[in-house]
C-alpha cells in the first residue's frame, strides 16, 4: 500500500516539477554563496537550454548560467554576460579576469544592436561535482569585477526542460523498486518514452 502511494506521490512531484520550470518559481533573499544547492539540481535535472538567472535585488545587474550539452556525466555550460547600461563600464574587467582565470570564453559583437553590442560567453565542461565548484568560482569572481557586494541578494529563477538523462535515471530507480506493479510499469515505460522523445528533438 505505501508504495502505491509513494508511486503516486513521485509521479504528482514530477509532473508538478515540469509545470513549475514552465513558469520558473522566483527564490528571493539569496545571498550568493547560497546558490551550490541550486546548481546541484539544475544541473541534475535540467538539460539543454535550460538556464539560470540570478538577479541582483539591490540595484541592477544579473548573473546567468545556461547548459549547452549534456551527454551522459559530461556538462557543457555557459555564462554569460551582456554589455549592456549596467555593466558597460565593468565588461572588459570581468572579461580579462576569465582571460586570467584561465577560463575559455569569446566576446560576440553585433554593431546592429545599440542596447548590447557585445556579448561574454564563458564556456565551462565538466562533470557534476566538478562544475559545481567551478562555476561557484566564475559567479564570484564576475560578481567581484561588477562590483556586486558580497552582502548583496538576489533572486533566483531555472527555466527549462527535464533531461532526458534525469527521466531515465527516475526510470532505473523504479524498475529497481523490489515489488513492481500495475502503477509503476507504466509510470518508468512512461518516462522512457518522455526522455526518447527529447533527445529526438
Amino acid at each position: 500500500m505505501w508504495l502505491i502511494v509513494g508511486i503516486v506521490l513521485l509521479a504528482l512531484v514530477f509532473g508538478g516539477l515540469m509545470r513549475l520550470l514552465a513558469r520558473p518559481i522566483p527564490y528571493r533573499g539569496l545571498l550568493l554563496t547560497d546558490t551550490e544547492r541550486f546548481l546541484k539540481g539544475f544541473l541534475l535535472q535540467l538539460g539543454p537550454g535550460s538556464v539560470l538567472m540570478l538577479e541582483r535585488e539591490s540595484g541592477p545587474g544579473f548573473l546567468q548560467l545556461a547548459i549547452r550539452e549534456r551527454h551522459g556525466d559530461l556538462w557543457q555550460i555557459e555564462f554569460g554576460l551582456p554589455d549592456a547600461d549596467w555593466s558597460r563600464e565593468r565588461f572588459d574587467l570581468v572579461r580579462d579576469a576569465m582571460v586570467n582565470a584561465g577560463i575559455a570564453n569569446d566576446v560576440e559583437t553585433n554593431r546592429d544592436n545599440k542596447d548590447i553590442p557585445r556579448f561574454l560567453r564563458v564556456y565551462i565542461e565538466g562533470n557534476r561535482d566538478d562544475l559545481i565548484l567551478v562555476l561557484l568560482r566564475i559567479l564570484e569572481l564576475a560578481a567581484n569585477q561588477l562590483e556586486f557586494k558580497k552582502d548583496d541578494q538576489y533572486t533566483l529563477r531555472m527555466s527549462g526542460d527535464i533531461s532526458s538523462e534525469y527521466q531515465d535515471e527516475l526510470a532505473t530507480q523504479l524498475e529497481k523498486l523490489p515489488q513492481r506493479n500495475v502503477i509503476l510499469r507504466p509510470l518508468a515505460s512512461w518516462l522512457r518514452r518522455s526522455a526518447s522523445r527529447n533527445r529526438q528533438l
